[in-house]
């Protein structure tokens, strides 16, 4: 009886990571897509790397939203970074290169 309450809880948890990693992704900010998502028994631990507070908080909060997840632990740091260091983000650079040629 142990046993199959355990696999029920890690598919629950598996089910649970998937969500929360697919609201991060839908956000369609390129940095969330590097978060890294554990669940146990409804307990989500975010790891990773964003590139600024704004981010961090715009994660955190998309995760309290998702349905079955009941606590929350955070480890997202904030890496400052120039904006052409930044993963995902051309779109940045060329606004300024643009600007530089008018």
């Amino acid at each position: 009886m142990i046993r199959q309450n355990t696999l029920i809880a890690d598919d629950h948890d598996r089910d649970l990571e998937r969500r929360v990693a697919n609201y991060l992704v839908g956000r369609q900010v390129p940095s969330l897509r590097q978060i890294e998502v554990e669940a146990d028994r409804g307990t989500v631990t975010l790891r990773g790397s964003v590139y600024s507070f704004h981010q961090k908080q715009l994660c955190l909060n998309c995760c309290r939203r998702v349905a079955g997840v009941l606590e929350l632990i955070d480890e997202v740091e904030v890496v400052y970074a120039a904006p052409a260091q930044r993963q995902g983000s051309p779109r940045s650079v060329s606004l300024i290169e643009d600007r530089r040629r008018g």
